[in-house]
């Protein structure tokens, strides 16, 4: 039997689906930003010792969508631009990495969102 919890997950995993099953390629990586901001800001607040499974999770989850964003790329088409996100996903990506090795400081995580949420705003005004 499901628990309720599980109930509300399949759900949104199922709604998840379908929005990414219709979306443009724009909205595809509207959706990615929009986890990735849910994800470091998740990362945030899992800042006790106790919660450090989960934020590594959330770590490495971040981390995987920062590389599938740099995945849609396209360098020929957008040239430096393409060029400049590839090097802040890779920044993003070493600052996550030094957060949870414990080589960063406490303001890592806030940092990156900061940064990933000016892209994903930008990203957000651009029209089709």
């Amino acid at each position: 039997m499901y628990s309720v919890k599980q109930a509300a997950n399949f759900y949104t995993d199922r709604g998840r689906e379908a929005s990414v099953a219709g979306a443009t390629p724009h909205q595809l990586v509207k959706i990615m930003f929009d986890e990735l901001e849910s994800v470091l800001g998740a990362l945030v607040h899992l800042n006790s010792p106790e919660l450090r499974e989960r934020r590594v999770a959330a770590a490495n989850r971040a981390v995987t969508i920062l590389y599938g964003l740099s995945s849609t790329l396209d360098f020929e088409r957008g040239g430096r631009i393409a060029e400049d996100l590839q090097a802040i996903y890779d920044y993003a990506i070493r600052r996550i990495q030094a957060g949870i090795s414990g080589t960063a400081g406490e303001g890592v995580f806030a940092e990156v969102a900061g940064l990933i949420g000016e892209i994903a705003g930008a990203w957000t005004e651009i029209r089709q």
